[in-house]
């Protein structure tokens, strides 16, 4: 037995599958169904599948519509893709809106890092002449300066994994229909992160790899 919103029981006559909610906030609200004579609302909703465009065939369901009651007005003649992309659209636009800001602040942390690469190979500018000049190559300099930077990168991405990992139970109650614990992201971004500052770090390196020693100790 049910009760239907105060009005009284009904008895159960069966249970329907599981149906998304358009409502993401809500996703597994219990819901009840009456049949359209016993509890008659001011609007209703048809609902008709078809097996090619399902544009072509408004002009017929307001037909039939028509057909049944001249004087029912029959409005909103949509496709599911088209409530779907109505309903989601102010999700949308803020995954749009976070994603760009997300972007932003990748480049912005690149600019960052390749700055101070570059201000640490400056400031090490005589040791790297001097280690050329007693018999460095060129890779030697792009390993050692990388791997100075790499040890950085790997540092601050495995404090940023920890920070994710221990903030799960917040996060968990802002995400619908994901895991808070989602692989795919605990390994993407992190990885996408150290590719950049990696190539961020690359860029000076090989800049003091050109360097000429000789030159650059006769000007210190």
């Amino acid at each position: 037995m049910s009760t239907d919103g105060g009005k009284g029981w009904s008895r159960i006559v069966g249970i329907v599958g599981d149906v998304i909610n358009p409502d993401i906030e809500n996703l597994h609200v219990p819901q009840v169904y009456f049949p359209a004579a016993q509890s008659p609302q001011a609007r209703m909703v048809v609902l008709a599948r078809t097996e090619d465009d399902p544009g072509s065939y408004a002009d017929r369901l307001r037909s039939h519509v028509w057909a049944l009651d001249p004087g029912q007005p029959v409005e909103k003649v949509r496709t599911f893709s088209e409530m779907h992309d109505e309903i989601f659209a102010e999700n949308y636009a803020l995954l749009t809106l976070f994603g760009i800001f997300a972007g932003f602040a990748l480049v912005m942390a690149s600019m960052g890092i390749y700055g101070v690469m570059s201000y640490s190979v400056n400031q090490r500018h005589r040791e790297i002449s001097v280690r050329m000049a007693l018999g460095a190559s060129a890779r030697d300099v792009v390993r050692l300066v990388v791997g100075a930077g790499a040890k950085l990168v790997l540092m601050g991405a495995a404090i940023g994994w920890l920070g994710a990992l221990l903030a799960n139970r917040m996060l968990a109650s802002v995400l619908f229909g994901v895991s808070s614990v989602d692989v795919a992201s605990l390994v993407g971004v992190p990885a996408i992160l150290i590719t950049v500052a990696l190539i961020a770090n690359y860029i000076p390196a090989r800049r003091a790899a050109r360097i000429d020693p000789m030159a650059s100790l006769r000007a210190d």
